[in-house]
């Protein structure tokens, strides 16, 4: 059913994309020290901004 939920307002055919959105839901990753090599490369300015990686996520051109 979640997977559901987030094709609701998130439409992608871009395999592996519901993964990303999982990452970026999952509180654990602002948590994590490591998560710039994931979201970082996708929007290095609004990266530093926000650290959020569901804005990152919502605003990268796939």
């Amino acid at each position: 059913m979640p997977d559901q939920a987030h094709s609701i307002w998130l439409k992608s055919d871009v395999d592996g994309f519901d993964t990303l959105v999982d990452l970026a839901l999952n509180l654990r990753w602002s948590w994590s020290h490591g998560e710039e090599e994931l979201w970082e490369p996708l929007d290095p300015e609004l990266w530093e901004l926000t650290h959020n990686p569901w804005v990152v996520l919502l605003t990268v051109s796939l």
